[in-house]
């Protein structure tokens, strides 16, 4: 039942825990501490995605969930990178939009098997070396944060079908230069007021 749609309440989770596969929990008022001890149960679990909530930081053990395949979390001020999700054998994608998060740290670097990387609408200014590492990233969003540069690792990036960049501080230059590391239409960069087309 629950594997072929989201399950969008902790309460049907905590019913079914083995069940639930996919889990939505996007309306504001979900407990922590509820969510926290149902993360051991989650045992089948391949895609979580969390939205407007108010924590401020994500549950350690979420990084146990050996199934889980995608994390996104929107619009929630959890400040800091949750860098010990790289545990997560099989994690590929993961979206932290809107998080208040300042900075990538270089520890990135050990998730591998990221295929994509969400990191918009936040307020970092740097982009560390180490992302060039991520060699199976087909997707890196970093729409909307304060960029003003990308490091020249980047380019290392091989399989990249789309890196979004609008809403940044480019200029003309540096978006010509990221430009000229890919292929026609991989990388989009939008005009508004000092952001380079």
């Amino acid at each position: 039942m629950f594997s072929r749609k989201p399950c969008d309440l902790l309460e049907e989770a905590v019913a079914h825990p083995s069940a639930i596969r996919r889990l939505r929990l996007n309306r504001p008022g979900v407990s922590f501490e509820a969510f926290s001890q149902l993360l051991p149960q989650l045992t089948h679990i391949r895609e979580i995605q969390l939205g407007w909530q108010t924590w401020t930081e994500l549950p350690q053990s979420l990084s146990d969930l050996q199934e889980l395949r995608s994390l996104a979390v929107l619009n929630t001020p959890i400040q800091s990178f949750p860098a010990f999700l790289a545990s997560c054998p099989h994690l590929t994608e993961l979206v932290l939009r809107g998080t208040g998060i300042t900075s990538i740290p270089a520890s990135v670097q050990a998730f591998r098997h990221l295929r994509r990387l969400d990191f918009s609408n936040n307020l970092t200014q740097e982009i560390p070396h180490e992302i060039g590492q991520l060699s199976e990233l087909k997707e890196l969003q970093l729409a909307d944060n304060g960029l003003k540069s990308l490091p020249e690792s980047v380019a290392d990036l091989r399989h990249l079908r789309s890196l979004a960049l609008a809403g940044n501080r480019f200029s003309v230059i540096e978006a010509s230069r990221v430009r000229g590391w890919f292929r026609s239409g991989v990388v989009s960069v939008s005009s508004s007021d000092d952001i380079a087309t």
